[in-house]
């Protein structure tokens, strides 16, 4: 399935992806707005400005929490980590 993104989330993505998150998240805010000037609240287009949105904050999101989660997986290497083994001359 291929996603087509709107005109203000494709850029927004790419000024996320340039780390410029607070001029993404106004580009997505603005379409919104102009959205619900336009054609009212509850509207089809509004509706579809709200996704963007969400879209946006889900890959911002999922960019901060990701990189610490994957750090974290593994915090000490393998050598430093205690045995979980039993010693079998531990009696």
């Amino acid at each position: 399935m291929v996603h087509q993104f709107s005109e203000p989330l494709w850029q927004a993505l790419q000024r996320a992806a340039a780390g410029q998150t607070a001029e993404a998240e106004t580009i997505v805010r603005r379409a919104a707005m102009a959205a619900k000037a336009k054609y009212g609240s509850g509207s089809h287009p509004l509706t579809c400005a709200y996704g963007d949105m969400a879209r946006l904050h889900h890959d911002i999101i999922s960019v901060f929490t990701t990189v610490p989660l994957m750090n974290s997986a593994m915090p000490t290497k393998a050598s430093d980590r205690p045995t979980l083994r039993r010693d079998p001359t531990d009696c």
